[in-house]
């Protein structure tokens, strides 16, 4: 998280220093739609925020997805973990007829 923090200070730190050195007035064109003249310096703010948004978006949509990932193998593992304890006493039960089993080989062995 830290690493995280000093990261984005460091990219706003840089795209300060770049915006205020491009003030220029710039008309933009996308598709059929032109502008006025706007100043460059807000061009790019907007660019950076509008990144940072669909940024955002985008890994809400795969933390959502990772959550309930890791909702559902709680779930199995909890049932598995139920499965187990319920096995339990019938492999107690089966250990000591194991074991005599054992013996009766050794003896036939020796």
């Amino acid at each position: 998280m830290r690493g995280y923090l000093i990261g984005i200070i460091v990219v706003i730190i840089l795209v300060t220093i770049f915006v205020s050195q491009n003030t220029a007035p710039v008309t933009i064109s996308f598709l059929n739609w032109t502008s006025s003249e706007t100043s460059l310096a807000i061009v790019l703010l907007l660019s950076l925020c509008v990144g940072a948004l669909i940024t955002f978006l985008f890994d809400s949509i795969r933390n959502f997805s990772l959550t309930k990932q890791v909702q559902e193998l709680k779930q199995q593992n909890k049932s598995l973990k139920q499965e187990i304890n319920n096995l339990k006493p019938k492999t107690d039960q089966t250990k000591p007829e194991d074991n005599t089993n054992k013996n009766e080989k050794e003896a036939l062995d020796t």
